[in-house]
């Protein structure tokens, strides 16, 4: 499981394949462990929603009121758009400054 406070998000795309959303995440807040990273990750939606599930995550971050948005659980199998299979896990973080 990955939370991130979704304030974070700096970055969504399709990688090419229409079929893998990478998202990426940046953490800037040199005072706390694991500051100063950016991770990504990714879901595999269905061929060409790429598109429709980037503006599903959009309008759940910017008009939820819920803190937290469940985008891709596998365990429990709940997503956020039908258009979601599964979720890609999270990379190596990369440093940044």
């Amino acid at each position: 499981m990955v939370c991130i406070p979704a304030h974070r998000l700096v970055e969504m795309e399709m990688d090419g394949s229409e079929i893998n959303l990478d998202m990426r995440f940046r953490l800037t807040n040199s005072s706390s462990v694991g500051s100063n990273l950016e991770y990504t990750t990714g879901v595999s939606v269905d061929n060409s929603k790429g598109e429709e599930v980037m503006k599903t995550i959009s309008h759940a971050i910017n008009s939820g009121k819920n803190p937290f948005i469940v985008i891709a659980d596998d365990v429990n199998k709940e997503y956020i758009s039908p258009d979601i299979n599964q979720t890609d896990g999270v990379g190596e973080p990369a440093s940044i400054n």
